[in-house]
This record gives structure tokens, sequence and C-alpha cells, in this order.
């Protein structure tokens, strides 16, 4: 999504960094399990995945260690251009997954069409037309029933 997207980024931006910290953020949660975004348990997943960010980098040499936490903390952040981008893809990607199964998570998890829009706005800080696609897609779920 990262290269195929890039073009659509509201600002030109690092590609290769954008890249990094998606597969970054990725294996931190990979490590520390993937909650879902809408969880009320934020403080736990945290603290998890800090705990796993530590562990993983903490494998790897001391440079790379501290490149690998910052481009996470980074992403975490949501601090700078590349950041808010792969955000917004980290964000996309479960509005598509949604939208294309018939929001079966959105259903199964109870989670209403004002926490759905809520949560997934940010994604126009990396890319208004991305966040276009996806209130798009939301809007469709909304219309077909699938989500109130």
């Amino acid at each position: 999504m990262a290269i195929i997207l890039l073009e659509y980024s509201n600002i030109p931006i690092d590609a290769l960094k954008v890249l990094k910290m998606v597969l970054i953020h990725d294996i931190v949660e990979i490590d520390s399990g993937d909650y879902i975004v809408y969880t009320e348990q934020t403080a736990e997943k945290e603290l998890k995945e800090k705990a796993a960010a530590e562990r993983i980098f903490g494998m790897l040499p001391a440079e790379q260690k501290a490149e690998f936490i910052s481009i996470w903390k980074e992403f975490e952040q949501r601090s700078t251009p590349e950041a808010k981008f792969a955000t917004a893809l980290d964000r996309l990607e479960p509005v598509m997954q949604n939208y294309y199964t018939e929001a079966d998570a959105w259903r199964d998890n109870k989670i209403s069409a004002d926490q759905i829009l809520a949560v997934n706005e940010r994604i126009e800080m990396g890319s208004m037309k991305l966040w276009e696609y996806a209130k798009d897609l939301i809007d469709e779920c909304i219309d077909k029933g699938l989500i109130s």
C-alpha cells in the first residue's frame, strides 16, 4: 500500500521511511498482539507494544535498535509527514477490509458509524484523498444498513 498509494500523500514524503515505518509498526503489533483500534484497553496495548519493541529491537546492534525504536515512536506519535501517511495507510486497510467483508468485524464488535468515523478521520492528516475514499466506503456501509 505504501508504494502504490504514495502519490496520494498530502505532501511529498520519503517513501523508504514510510516503508520502514509501516513494517516496524507491524512487527511490534505481531509480537504484542494486534488490538482492535476501538479498544478501551489502550494502556495495556501501549505497555505490551513498548515491551515488544524493546524485546524485538533489543536483539539488534545498538545503532539499529536506536533507529528502529525512533522510527516506531515517530509512527506512534504521528509527528512527521511520513508518520501521518503511514498512519493513514494503517487506518485505511481495515476500513477496506470491513467494506469488502460487509462490515463483519465492525458488526461483530458492535462498532458504531460514529466510532468508525472518529477513529479513522486521522487518515486525512496523511492524505485527504485517501480520507475521501475511506469516507465513501464507510458511507456505503451505512447506506446498506451494515453499520449505524
